[in-house]
Formats: structure tokens, sequence, C-alpha cells
């Protein structure tokens, strides 16, 4: 979870252009603190896509890689990106989960969202 939390931020960081550093594999994730540290950055991100418009989807960002690389690409790209992802990861935490034995939950957005059935 402290991989999705800061590469989001990392990701909104760039996005905006403040260019924070952030560690992509945090060393040390603080549980206590996890669903501040989620709140804040759903938060931040809700910010962002409140001013979010078309001629914001269509602009093209850069950024520097760990590696030193520079990119460039425009913003409707990197947010495809990251829905992407994060569904790619909750695929490995049900495989996970499965493979040791587990019963994995259903990480589908539609069960999360709380919908409401009609009579």
């Amino acid at each position: 979870m402290g991989h999705i939390v800061t590469a989001r931020l990392r990701w909104l960081s760039r996005l905006t252009g403040t260019n924070e550093v952030i560690a992509l594999f945090p060393s040390v994730i603080d549980t206590k603190t996890l669903a501040a540290d989620v709140a804040d950055m759903e938060n931040r991100w809700v910010e962002y896509l409140n001013e979010l418009d078309d001629l914001e989807l269509e602009r093209e960002t850069q950024w520097t890689t760990d590696e030193g690389q520079r990119l460039r690409w425009i913003v409707e790209g990197i947010l495809t990106h990251i829905h992407g992802h994060t569904c790619y990861h909750r695929g490995q935490f049900a495989q996970l989960v499965a493979a040791l034995g587990g019963k994995a939950v259903d990480t589908d957005y539609l069960f999360w969202a709380k919908l409401e059935p009609i009579d």
C-alpha cells in the first residue's frame, strides 16, 4: 500500500510541477499513519482532478526518471497509466493471497463503490 501512495503522490507531483522527491518504494511504512496518508493523498488528487479540463488533458509534461532519463507525455496518457497500473497491482494482491492459501477479497471498483440496489 505504501508503494501505491508514494507512486500516486509522485505522479501528482509531476503533473502539478512541484517535482517533489518521493521514494517510489518507501523503506518504512508507518501503519499507524497509513490511513491518514491515504486520505491526504486522495484529497490532493481530488483537488487536482476538480480543476481538470480538456486543455489540461492535452498538456504535455516532462519529468526525469530515477535513472536520469528525461521523458515527456500528455496528461491524459499519464492518467490512463495510473488507472491501469493500479488495476495491475490489485491483481497481484489477489494472486499472492491465493498463492499463500488465503481467500482473496473482491477488489473490483464496482464492489467497493457501494452501489444502491433498485427495488
